[in-house]
């Protein structure tokens, strides 16, 4: 029975398509409910026609999309990749034998030069092959890991084939990696990493893009400068690549140091056959690593941007095959605000009431500053800090960080008339330009966005020694703003944690009430 998979939260989940017609939306009524306000009510639905899964769109406001491509009614195959709303799920199909054995599957090997064969009979070994393709299958559609998969395959492979050492390797860029090595169960026990694999062969396999066989590598010509053939004493060997679609991603590596033409043509188009679904359960395990960390980094961003932003930079991400906010350095402005005084204020309020005035207070700070393009980096207790210059970047993210700070004065008077007089409090804001790191920091399964370095500890700084509403700004954001607004310099101070003192001025107002312009480019 076919499944989707999903991600809810920080796991991993799995639904069986039934009963079909299978409707996803947004009311309860839907097999699959989503509950994301960009889903209609009865978004999509599943159908069954010839035996086969069709996936029709209901009408949908936003679309329904199949691998990024907007659909009305799409033929699904298994891993494809379904998107409503800011939900991803990847349908799954059970692999049956037909399905296992793609009649394409040696299209790629058509070059590949057989040398001399000699091969004295062996038992017929396609039982054996068929177990390895069949555990292989069954435990990729069981969602095992992929390692675990792959060491299992090759203790097959090495107990079915006259093979003394065996290799999977991955492509990572330029270089072959081995993922997983063994040797025969007659072979003396050594680790994996003593192991000899000749990359003369392997190299020339992802190179060339077809299978070798060589029934005698000492003789063979075209090794005949590989020295890891001497050194290893290899005599026979099998190599043919991990190949999924039109993409090599590694190959599987065997060979023999005691006999010639220890391999069949035979052996062969079973091993591509194998390489073939490793190749596709590689490709799956990697779209699930993809899913989740992008569901980690929406999740991290839409906690600090707005959603505009956070679709802008997810999409130039798929685009350009990058990770979406890699670590670079840039030059950003940082703006630090803080509630003066919180600490009797909250002495004097219930918990409930803290938690509403801070949910308020920020909320109107964070539209400001969305407002501007920028981003809220992070709220620390009764402060919060934001940035402009990354990840978005305008030609005047100084000026937009002051302008913020004007407006987020105004909003937070607004605010105050609004509330009771004992809940009333003061701000002040510290504004800094400079160099910093930016990017994403923490684990895979704990990311955020954050910039480092001194520019960001000088404006905490100056947010530190303002005064009941007013705004500091450092030197280096004086010299990009002073034509466009009424400052004051307040000479040079030592700031805490700063062994040189700099220069500070006072923002008073804006000199135009011209709206700034906003060109984003996405850095």
């Amino acid at each position: 029975m076919p499944t989707l998979n999903f991600n809810e939260g920080n796991s991993q989940k799995q639904v069986n398509i039934t009963p079909l017609p299978f409707s996803l939306g947004r009311l309860p009524e839907n097999q699959l409910v989503v509950p994301d306000p960009k889903v209609s009510r009865y978004h999509c639905q599943i159908v069954q026609k010839s035996g086969r899964y069709y996936l029709v769109d209901l009408g949908s406001a936003n679309g329904t999309f199949v691998n990024r491509q907007r659909i009305t009614e799409k033929l699904l195959e298994n891993n494809d990749v379904i998107s409503i709303g800011d939900m991803k799920l990847v349908y799954k199909e059970e692999l049956s034998m037909d399905q296992v054995l793609p009649p394409e599957v040696l299209k790629p090997l058509q070059n590949i030069r057989n040398l001399h064969r000699g091969t004295l009979p062996r038992p017929d070994t396609s039982s054996q092959v068929l177990l390895i393709l069949y555990q292989v299958a069954r435990s990729i559609a069981c969602g095992a890991a992929m390692k675990d998969v792959i060491d299992m395959a090759l203790t097959l492979i090495l107990q079915t084939m006259n093979a003394e050492r065996g290799s999977v390797l991955i492509l990572q860029g330029q270089n072959l990696v081995p993922f997983v090595t063994k040797s025969g169960e007659h072979m003396k026990k050594r680790q994996p990493q003593e192991i000899p694999v000749s990359m003369t062969i392997a190299r020339r396999v992802i190179t060339e893009k077809s299978a070798i066989i060589t029934s005698d590598a000492r003789y063979d010509p075209r090794f005949a400068s590989g020295d890891s053939i001497t050194n290893f004493g290899i005599r026979s060997a099998l190599c043919v690549p991990l190949w999924e679609e039109d993409r090599i991603t590694g190959a599987i590596y065997l060979d023999s140091s005691l006999s010639t033409h220890a391999f069949t043509e035979q052996d062969l188009d079973a091993l591509t056959t194998i390489s073939n679904i490793i190749a596709i359960g590689l490709k799956q395990e990697q779209l699930k690593e993809d899913i989740k960390l992008e569901a980690i980094l929406r999740n991290n961003l839409e906690r600090f941007l707005s959603h505009e932003v956070v679709e802008m930079i997810m999409k130039k991400s798929r685009e350009q095959d990058i990770i979406p906010l890699e670590v670079n350095e840039r030059t950003a402005t940082i703006v630090f605000v803080d509630i003066i005084n919180f600490t009797s204020l909250s002495e004097r309020l219930s918990p409930k009431e803290v938690a509403e005035l801070l949910n308020g207070f920020f909320t109107r700070m964070s539209a400001v500053i969305f407002h501007y393009e920028g981003s809220v980096n992070k709220f620390i207790g009764d402060a919060l800090m934001a940035i402009f210059g990354a990840p978005i970047a305008h030609e005047n993210d100084a000026e937009l960080a002051v302008r913020a700070a004007l407006d987020m004065l105004k909003e937070s008077e607004n605010f105050n008339r609004n509330i009771g007089e004992h809940k009333r409090f003061s701000i002040k804001i510290g504004i800094n330009t400079g160099k910093v790191v930016a990017g994403n920091i923490g684990s895979t399964n704990r990311m955020e966005y954050t910039v480092l370095g001194d520019a960001v500890n000088i404006a905490s700084r100056l947010q530190s020694s303002a005064k009941p509403n007013q705004i500091l700004i450092g030197d280096d954001t004086y010299r990009l703003v002073y034509r466009l607004f009424s400052t004051r310099p307040l000479g040079m101070i030592s700031l805490k944690g700063k062994t040189h003192t700099i220069q500070i001025h006072e923002v008073l107002g804006a000199s135009s009430q011209q709206q700034p312009r906003k060109l984003s480019q996405f850095l």
